[in-house]
């Protein structure tokens, strides 16, 4: 039985949060949906709602005990000077949960909770989902189930309203936010040091053949930044390979990019500063009649060009492209031809 609760669970892809209640058996009427985007890996988001150490930095609560299972509990308690099980303890019951992704809980109110929350608990729930955006990156939703068009319905989406918000903004001060954002713009900062200039790069394959990269960074208005780049080997001409914007998110914070390429191919993701002019680029790249395909790609910024570096991911170092760009005032011979 707890096996089909949890396919169930993955079926329809639901994620309770902490602020929960008791399943019902019929159908929720209206449903509450809050969203943020958290500057951390969904693996680390994982972790701190299904560990008391990181519940507690999480919900901001002074105790937590957490049981890991369908039918288990976390128990949390915010007076510092009491203990689980002493009154007002709130005990969030385990309904279902996909591992890294989502966790589903039912809450029984405490008794200092108000009436109308307490009656809409008998009936009402809450879903939490975890979605990566990128290695630092990742989506929280929390969906509230359960309510009718009745008057504690909407004194509990009130409730839950306000205290959803406080529980967000507690989380992105949990895990620094305001330190999320400035690499993002960071790396904006040292991307730009390449606008205005014209790069080459050359290298020779295995089988013997050169290949010849050439790129363009420039600004345009809205604080946006272009990168063009073309490539050829001995066997074709030089050719415009793909043109990449950059961006700020207003609404995360994040340095967002998408590059547009040959045949429709699109990679776009987050990128961030890695280390010192090292900017991380997190690659989802969409092709037509291909699979989603995830790569990481370094841009080491150096005084006289940049460095390039694709890999499977940061943990797989594996070099699947590299260039070493450097910076012309003039394109050489072999490169005019790419200038517009």
């Amino acid at each position: 039985m707890k096996c089909l609760v949890s396919i169930a669970a993955r079926a329809v892809r639901i994620v309770f949060v902490a602020v929960a209640c008791v399943l019902p058996l019929a159908a929720a009427e209206r449903t509450q949906t809050t969203t943020t985007v958290i500057h951390a890996s969904a693996d680390d988001l994982w972790r701190a709602h299904t560990t008391p150490e990181g519940i507690v930095k999480l919900w901001s609560v002074a105790h937590a005990e957490l049981d890991l299972r369908i039918g288990g509990t976390i128990k949390t308690h915010f007076d510092a000077k009491a203990k689980i099980g002493d009154a007002d303890t709130i005990v969030h019951t385990i309904l279902a949960y996909e591992p890294g992704r989502m966790l589903a809980l039912a809450t029984h109110a405490p008794e200092n909770a108000p009436d109308a929350v307490k009656r809409w608990c008998e009936r009402g729930w809450h879903v939490t989902r975890i979605d990566p955006l990128g290695v630092e990156l990742a989506r929280v939703t929390v969906t509230g189930c359960g309510y009718g068009d009745d008057a504690d319905s909407d004194a509990a989406w009130e409730f839950f309203e306000r205290g959803n918000a406080w529980e967000f903004e507690q989380m992105r001060k949990a895990f620094g936010d305001a330190e999320g954002r400035k690499k993002g713009e960071d790396a904006l900062v040292s991307l730009r040091t390449l606008s205005g200039g014209d790069f080459v790069a050359t290298d020779e394959l295995s089988d013997g053949r050169v290949v010849r990269a050439h790129s363009r960074w420039s600004q345009i208005p809205g604080g946006f930044l272009v990168c063009e780049s073309w490539l050829s080997d001995d066997a074709q001409p030089l050719r415009e390979r793909s043109r990449t914007l950059y961006g700020i998110d207003p609404a995360t914070g994040a340095l967002s990019f998408w590059k547009f390429g040959e045949g429709g191919a699109l990679a776009r993701g987050t990128a961030r500063i890695d280390s010192e002019k090292c900017v991380g680029h997190d690659w989802t790249l969409d092709a037509p009649n291909a699979e989603p395909r995830k790569l990481y790609v370094q841009i080491a910024v150096r005084e006289d060009g940049y460095t390039y570096r694709a890999q499977p991911s940061v943990a797989e170092a594996t070099t699947i492209a590299e260039f070493v760009f450097r910076h012309v005032t003039e394109l050489p011979p072999e490169f005019a031809h790419a200038q517009r």
